[in-house]
């Protein structure tokens, strides 16, 4: 069971190239927990390929890169939590990796970033004092209410209508308000897409 976040992702694989032999510096293990995100299964695989094809030469990222495969799915944590941290640069790394993946389309990144503003809008000026009670309003686990609830004090009701305004604007935009041309030949994403979703998700964590 390997724990939420980059980190803990990290240490995963760190673990996994220990067991097979494959030495790596910390620049490749935290590129490998990027880019297999959420499909961690892929890692004890990798490793064994890597010690079959190195032994136990130090690797660099650029030895790795061929053998990792596509971008695996990124948690929508990972985006949430860089923004409410306020860094501007993770939540488009994030965001990025996120596109990259092909499991969400810019579209489905507005719709997670609508959901956490609108239930940090539900808790403004409710009452709750507590995760229990923030818990039992948004019907979610008590950890990950307890983070909305606290980004929900910090932020306050304006800054919350503010962000909301914001991804609504980018929903529009997104559906047809604003075109950017075609596909980015570097990312193969849609121009559009990466446009409006960089510039939403660096105002969001600047906002924070």
């Amino acid at each position: 069971n390997v724990g939420s976040g980059t980190r803990a992702r990290s240490d995963f694989v760190e673990e996994k190239f220990l067991q097979y032999g494959v030495v790596a510096d910390p620049a490749v293990l935290q590129f490998v927990a990027a880019r297999v995100g959420d499909d961690v299964a892929r890692v004890d695989a990798l490793a064994r390929s890597l010690h079959t094809i190195y032994g136990s030469a130090p690797l660099k990222v650029q030895n790795v890169e061929p053998y990792v495969g596509d971008a695996g799915g990124v948690p929508a944590w990972d985006l949430t939590d860089a923004i409410d941290r306020g860094d501007a640069t993770e939540a488009i790394v994030t965001a990025r990796r996120m596109l990259d993946s092909k499991d969400r389309a810019g579209l489905q990144i507005v719709n997670l970033l609508q959901r956490h503003y609108l239930a940090m809008a539900r808790l403004e000026g409710s009452g709750v004092r507590d995760r229990d009670e923030a818990g039992a309003v948004l019907s979610m686990k008590g950890s990950i209410a307890e983070k909305i609830l606290r980004t929900s004090q910090r932020l306050g009701a304006e800054r919350i209508a503010t962000a909301v305004r914001w991804v609504t604007n980018a929903d529009v935009d997104l559906k047809g308000g604003v075109s950017y041309g075609g596909r980015d030949l570097d990312a193969d994403a849609d121009v559009t897409d990466l446009t409006v979703i960089e510039v939403l998700v660096a105002r969001l964590a600047r906002l924070t």
